[in-house]
């Protein structure tokens, strides 16, 4: 059976049959105000035309967009320094890193910890030194019941670290 239908013309749609409303939104300042915000969050000390991008002290990932840089002293990576120690890598993965390795991760002041170098470093008020961290990290960071690294630390098994100089230096032509 065959239903007989008839098309009847809608008429135009308009944005303002839906709201009604008209409020004015202002997004020059908030933009200005983010922008602000984040250059002045990522501005190198002492250095007016110098910005770099956060990284977490303890995954290496770089800290972009809208998550926050959380702080950890130097006081809280030391007191859980077993969790991120170079001699628990080693045992949890059954494997010796090598030194050159090692290095590339090492912080002045944390020797054995396996910490991101390119973590930005800073004196708080009352002078603690302190370095940025991921939200992730800093989450787990806080639970000190956990024995075991934040789940996309270094020290736990992303110690990837990069080829040596040492080692291009010597290839005149690097291939896939």
């Amino acid at each position: 059976m065959l239903c007989n239908t008839t098309t009847v013309p809608l008429a135009p749609f308009k944005a303002e049959d839906l709201h009604p409303y008209r409020i004015p939104v202002d997004t020059v300042l908030p933009v200005q105000q983010a922008r602000t915000h984040d250059q002045a969050s990522m501005q190198v000390e002492k250095k007016p035309n110098t910005f770099r991008v956060p990284v977490c002290v303890l995954c290496d990932r770089l800290i972009i967009g809208c998550e926050t840089a959380h702080k950890i002293t130097t006081e809280q990576l030391l007191s859980q320094g077993s969790r991120i120690s170079v001699r628990s890598y080693e045992d949890h993965h059954q494997v010796v890193l090598k030194e050159d390795l090692v290095s590339q991760y090492h912080v002045n002041g944390f020797d054995g910890l396996l910490l991101s170098p390119r973590a930005r470093s800073y004196s708080s008020k009352d002078g603690q030194r302190m370095y940025d961290a991921c939200s992730q990290c800093a989450t787990a960071w806080a639970n000190k019941k956990c024995d075991s690294p934040p789940k996309h630390s270094i020290a736990n098994g992303f110690a990837i670290g990069h080829v040596p100089d040492r080692i291009i230096s010597n290839q005149e032509e690097i291939t896939e």
